[in-house]
């Protein structure tokens, strides 16, 4: 695993969103530390954007940086069979928690 000085080296650029995102990771791995301060762990995050804008870079990059099992969709499927296969992603995920759900490429979900 990579030390805390590598985390997003290899995204050039998005300082703000690099920062929100470590604490993202800070929080998903310390969950209780911020719970006590009141603070409430999110279920979703969405990352958007005109294509090629790196995200699925960045968010591959929160992935790798927490202790999660992984599960990422994209649609290679046609529509009836994509959806069960979703379904079954996320019965997956929800017997293997904690999980994180990466749905790439959103815009071809339609």
């Amino acid at each position: 695993m990579k030390n805390k000085k590598d985390l997003f080296n290899n995204i050039i650029g998005y300082d703000n969103i690099k920062k929100t995102l470590k604490t993202v990771i800070d929080m998903l791995k310390n969950g209780e530390k911020y719970r006590k301060l009141g603070c409430n762990i999110a279920h979703g995050l969405l990352l958007y954007g005109p294509p090629g804008t790196g995200k699925t870079s960045i968010a591959k990059e929160v992935l790798y940086n927490v202790n999660r099992n992984v599960y990422i969709i994209r649609k290679t499927k046609s529509d009836g069979k994509f959806m069960d296969y979703v379904s079954s992603v996320f019965e997956k995920a929800k017997k293997n928690q904690p999980a994180i759900i990466l749905l790439d490429d959103l815009d071809k979900f339609s």
